[in-house]
């Protein structure tokens, strides 16, 4: 989403080429760290059932994988604004 605010579209009918590649990239960067970009793959949890949400509730991956994770998310946004200014 910060890409798209950052770099989206000017008018609804126009699409933006531009955050479209941007979310490649961070896709990219992101699995490129992390392995891959799926939740139940980076937790081994299914967060789409009660057990699954409990199981993820009661562990650490909050603390470990998801706080990992968060901080990939973020320097990879960061580094690519910072490298598409203007």
């Amino acid at each position: 989403m910060a890409i798209g605010l950052r770099h989206g579209r000017e008018k609804a009918s126009r699409p933006s080429d531009r955050a479209y590649a941007l979310a490649q990239e961070f896709r990219r960067r992101f699995e490129d760290e992390m392995g891959t970009i799926s939740c139940r793959e980076l937790t081994g949890v299914d967060l789409t059932t009660p057990e699954g949400l409990q199981r993820f509730r009661s562990s650490d991956l909050p603390k470990t994988v998801c706080r990992r994770a968060r901080g990939v998310a973020f320097r990879a946004v960061m580094q690519i604004s910072d490298e598409h200014r203007g």
